[in-house]
């Protein structure tokens, strides 16, 4: 689905103006600011970065103490204070009740005397991002794999990777929804999730389909019943998320198809089983420091979700999306390799800690050591559940609950019927009602194209 560029240049002047103000503060006055969280004492900024949602700059002390200081961008992130507070409910979550290496939070605001919005300071992580050790082009956003990383090296992050997962599965809440960040009650979930779906939808697709201010989900099927209806009103409300009449009767399709198989993917077990997950879970995420530490550095788009969902098989091992895969030959079959080895690392981790778990008086004491040893059987332990995903469509069906513009990719569907008993000839839509959808749709797509014409002008007179 392409984006809706008319909703995207509306967010131009505001994210421009915010710019102008940032771009005016680098130096002295963003030093000073920082320095004031220190007793005043002086610090020197010494870098920018620039993230999808945020900017970062770095900070040195005279002592040798570098902290990182990043603001989320407006307009790239479309609930801004909100999201700011729903990322930090689950990062102090993790820096307390978990092991994970994650950068220690500082300070953080919801506003700051600069006028620049929300911020966050933590401690800086010296090392590089896994995208950037292992892409074969780092200046290329969507470049694939390298094929000559080192195996040791590769094999000490997908150790670190799978008790990261393992120790997120450990951990569990009693509905779906974002974690509140609130110092005295930092682990109740208190609102549905802000995942980065909708901020995406509603960036460059000018759709707002949800208010992620109501209750949380109390299943997992309300939960994807919901979803189902948030991939349905995008294809609804943006003007031009279709290319054609065909192309609107198979969206359309789709998503009463995908709402039809939705039940069969909601396991009786998992129904009610809900823990920490990250829709940003990728390599560009992850720190790899000097001495081969890993720290998961960015927990935007984190909040309690199904636990059918984290124990999808990773997504990132190729550092790009499923529904790329089709685009180059023998990426599937380079995913079903890389899996194989992150895999069978998961297992023995999974052993190590069950064993471990046995004889832990700390984890018996939370509940976690009797939960997880009641599923010691490969069949049900966290990577056997991980390997069936993959083998029953599970995995394919996660994709498509995350994407939102890739949601008909066909890569991803023909994954699907071949895992799914369903297909389209099984959706029963109304002849009446799948035409009446097709003549809207269409009506909408020329509305745009004139308005979207309009704009092009302009921008065009302006720049003459």
């Amino acid at each position: 689905m392409d984006f809706d560029e008319i909703a995207e240049a509306s967010h131009e002047a505001s994210f421009d103006t915010w710019f102008y103000l940032y771009n005016s503060l680098q130096g002295a006055p963003l030093s000073k600011f920082v320095s004031k969280f220190r007793d005043n004492q002086q610090c020197w900024q010494q870098s920018i970065d620039c993230g999808s949602f945020n900017f970062c700059s770095r900070f040195a002390f005279a002592d040798g103490v570098q902290w990182m200081l990043r603001f989320p961008m407006p307009e790239k992130v479309m609930y801004l204070t909100e999201q700011v507070r729903r990322e930090l409910g689950p990062k102090k979550y993790i820096l307390r009740e978990t092991k994970i290496r994650t950068p220690n939070l500082i300070a953080y605001g919801m506003e700051d005397d600069l006028g620049l919005g929300p911020f966050a300071i933590t401690e800086l992580i010296k090392g590089k991002t896994l995208d950037k050790l292992w892409k074969e082009n780092s200046k290329e956003p969507r470049s694939g794999l390298r094929s000559d990383i080192d195996e040791k090296v590769q094999e000490i992050v997908y150790r670190q990777v799978a008790n990261i997962l393992l120790e997120l599965s450990e951990h569990r809440f009693d509905r779906i929804g974002s974690l509140s960040f609130d110092d005295g009650d930092p682990y109740s979930v208190t609102a549905r999730p802000l995942t980065l779906k909708m901020n995406e939808v509603a960036r460059v697709g000018g759709v707002v389909n949800d208010d992620h201010l109501k209750a949380p989900f109390e299943s997992t099927g309300d939960y994807l019943n919901h979803v189902g209806q948030q991939n349905l009103d995008h294809l609804l409300k943006q003007r031009n998320s279709i290319d054609d009449a065909d192309d609107a009767r198979r969206k359309y399709i789709n998503r009463h198809l995908f709402q039809a198989m939705t039940p069969s993917y909601i396991s009786k077990e998992h129904n009610y089983v809900f823990t920490i997950f990250c829709d940003d879970f990728r390599a560009s995420n992850f720190i790899l420091d000097d001495d081969l530490k890993l720290w998961w550095v960015d927990l935007e788009w984190t909040y309690a979700a199904p636990y059918k969902m984290l124990y999808s098989p990773p997504r990132w091992l190729l550092l790009q999306n499923p529904c790329r895969w089709s685009k180059i030959p023998g990426l599937m079959d380079l995913f079903k390799v890389k899996f194989e080895i992150f895999h069978e690392i998961l297992v023995e981790e999974e052993s190590q800690r069950l064993m471990s778990a046995k004889t832990d008086a700390e984890s018996y004491e939370r509940g976690v050591s009797e939960l997880e040893i009641q599923h010691l059987s490969q069949k049900e332990s966290f990577s056997g559940l991980m390997r069936k995903s993959l083998e029953d469509g599970k995995f394919w069906y996660h994709e498509l609950i995350q994407e939102s513009f890739d949601f008909d990719d066909e890569f991803l569907w023909a994954q699907i019927a071949e895992s799914s008993t369903l297909s389209s000839s099984d959706v029963e839509i109304p002849r009446e009602e799948l035409d009446s959808f097709v003549a809207s749709k269409m009506a909408e797509l020329r509305e745009y194209e004139v308005a979207h014409e309009a704009m092009v002008v302009e921008a065009e007179k302006a720049e003459a």
